[in-house]
């Protein structure tokens, strides 16, 4: 009674800047769980515009689970903080916390839940050069959200599946889980959902035509993957689109088109705190400079402006993709 006792007093002083809908939930007196869904559906919200707004709401989540003493609305906030480091290029952070949820879902014999983790677990290490047990936790937990009819997730965990492939080289197998993806992604009801997580098949696709030399192919589908953002005002995912659509417009040799949309998309990504992705999309627009003959800009953009940190991260991040992106 002491926990549940806490737990309403918070809920009145309850001040996370979040939709009205939330606020409905806290003044209709909504139990722990409907509040801690409410809130991780505001963080993924979050994570299309601004995803560092995501981890005080992350924290807010685990904060009701402690108070209420439930580990499975504890895990929902470590998985939503997961989601907000991984989507601001933090992947070593963002891994330690699908770890930390996962182990707080088996906690409560939650396999759902642990599969979610996996999806997150698995999408982070297609970035990464330690792609460690990815593949062998992906089979087991696609079998979880297919029993569970939970399309949208088994549609990205598919993805997230042909970005692992696409890493270790097998193409065609990529190209295979993007088909079951997009299989996966036709069963969702929900007309924008069963959109935005197109697009976001979509550009994953394309980065692997890219890898095949297949431009126009891939050019077709970030035109249409950033369409349908742009529809739903989701400016990271135009950005994201666009960003690889430069790639692919500089290895056709159109260099002076690359160079000015990834400069574009780099200040987007700044805006939006995604400062990974700035530098791995200034990355391009540096490229497209010393192909210009323009060392001296390159070194300028490149420069004292950026913060070190987030550019090393970029730089890493780099690396690992000069060749994609989840």
């Amino acid at each position: 009674m002491g926990a549940l006792r806490e737990y309403r007093f918070w809920q009145r002083s309850f001040r996370v800047d979040v939709p009205t809908a939330t606020h409905d939930f806290v003044s209709a007196g909504a139990n722990p769980r409907q509040l801690a869904d409410a809130l991780k559906a505001e963080a993924e919200r979050q994570n299309f515009i601004v995803p560092r707004r995501a981890m005080p709401i992350a924290a807010t989540i685990e904060r009701l689970g402690a108070l209420v003493g439930d580990p499975g609305i504890t895990a929902l906030g470590a998985l939503a903080a997961a989601d907000a480091l991984r989507d601001q290029g933090r992947y070593p952070d963002a891994l330690r916390e699908y770890d930390r949820a996962g182990a707080l879902y088996l906690s409560v014999m939650d396999d759902v839940g642990w599969a979610r983790t996996r999806l997150g677990s698995v999408s982070t290490r297609a970035y990464t050069v330690d792609l460690g047990p990815a593949l062998d936790e992906a089979e087991r937990a696609r079998t979880i959200l297919r029993r569970h009819k939970l399309w949208i997730r088994l549609a990205r965990l598919e993805s997230a599946i042909g970005n692992v492939l696409r890493e270790l080289g097998r193409m065609d197998e990529a190209l295979q889980a993007y088909a079951r993806a997009i299989e996966a992604a036709a069963r969702v009801l929900d007309r924008t959902d069963r959109e935005l997580v197109g697009a976001e098949l979509y550009i994953n696709e394309a980065i692997t035509y890219h890898r095949l030399d297949d431009y126009p192919r891939a050019e077709q589908l970030l035109h249409a993957a950033a369409d349908i953002f742009r529809n739903h005002d989701r400016p990271g995912g135009v950005a994201l689109a666009e960003g690889n659509l430069a790639r692919a417009l500089a290895a056709r040799g159109h260099t002076s088109r690359a160079l000015a949309l990834a400069g574009e998309v780099r200040r987007v990504m700044l805006s939006l705190g995604r400062t990974s992705h700035a530098a791995i999309f200034g990355q391009v627009a540096v490229d497209c400079l010393l192909e210009l003959n323009r060392p001296s800009d390159a070194v300028v953009r490149d420069g004292p402006g950026q913060d070190s940190a987030p550019a090393r991260r970029g730089a890493r991040a780099t690396r690992a993709l000069r060749r994609g992106r989840h």
